[in-house]
């Protein structure tokens, strides 16, 4: 494959676009009627997209067959919602095949994540995403996610964008709006569309540039998400804001205990499971589900 397409010929993803969380069953197999009605419930709460097999999706907890299996159920369930498959590998050799599993199943568009755990250096970083953005005829997003061991400086991100014409979008979860402002002033507001990595920034970032966000609290409560951005576009400042502050604090309730365990005891709270964690990762303690319930209750967001 060639990656030979436009940034303004391909579709951007703005406003509430999602993340999937996997949903696992007690014994730990992932259950995938659900990844079905993940999908198809924030397709029709007005979600603009959902990124398939990224970091919040547990995708290091499961294998290749299984990530293939999340990407085929979720086409099959939604074969006209936008998808995009994350790209999760150690080398670029791994992460050209991800392309071409991706591309085999139809998907719309591809995230190519920071590769995690061993430490690269920046040169080496620019050569991995150009190599698997040229790997594709997909629409591609660079996502820089720091905290899994490597970060994309903003003049790093220049270079990628710069030797990969179908790189349209970067999903930006370093939390940073210093840099963000720093890679607008060397490839222009227009040239990607910006999706915030954390709803904890989503009007700081659509202030500076920002489309929207890639959100986690859209699979639990996506009206939220769906009215914030629909503020932060139409430039009503003062609606985004006070948004943006309740998103904050739900945001909070939701990552109370160990990692998504929150979010699957809300899912199955509101009558759109989750699953449940898969081991070592475990549930909320009474004592943790009792203090979520509480903070959710006082923002009206669970009976």
């Amino acid at each position: 494959m060639s990656g030979d397409r436009q940034a303004k010929d391909a579709p951007a993803w703005r406003g509430a676009a999602s993340e999937l969380v996997t949903p696992f069953a007690e014994d730990g197999r992932i259950v995938l009627d659900l990844v079905a009605d993940e999908v198809t419930f924030m397709a029709s709460r007005g979600v603009t997209g959902v990124m398939l097999n990224g970091f919040a999706s547990e995708a290091l907890m499961i294998d290749d067959d299984e990530r293939y299996a999340v990407a085929k159920t979720a086409r099959q369930a939604a074969p006209d919602f936008p998808l995009m498959g994350t790209v999760i590998a150690g080398s670029t050799l791994q992460g050209r095949r991800w392309v071409e599993r991706y591309e085999e199943l139809g998907l719309d568009a591809i995230a190519i994540a920071t590769p995690p755990l061993y430490p690269y250096g920046v040169d080496a970083l620019v050569d991995y995403y150009i190599d698997i953005a040229r790997a594709s005829s997909l629409p591609a997003y660079v996502y820089n996610s720091p905290e899994w061991g490597n970060k994309l400086p903003p003049e790093a991100v220049a270079r990628i964008v710069d030797a990969s014409p179908n790189v349209v979008g970067y999903k930006d979860a370093t939390h940073s709006l210093i840099e963000l402002q720093t890679l607008f002033g060397l490839i222009g507001v227009d040239r990607l569309s910006v999706l915030a990595g954390s709803d904890a920034l989503t009007i700081p970032m659509m202030l500076v540039g920002g489309k929207g966000v890639i959100s986690l609290v859209t699979t639990v409560f996506p009206d939220l998400i769906v009215r914030l951005t629909a503020a932060g576009a139409a430039g009503d400042w003062e609606a985004a804001m006070a948004l943006q502050a309740k998103t904050l604090r739900v945001r909070s309730a939701l990552k109370i205990g160990p990692f998504m365990a929150a979010y699957k005891h809300v899912a199955r709270l509101i009558g759109h499971p989750l699953g449940t964690p898969r081991p070592p990762l475990t549930g909320l303690t009474e004592q943790q589900a009792a203090k979520v319930e509480s903070l959710l209750r006082q923002e009206d967001m669970l009976p």
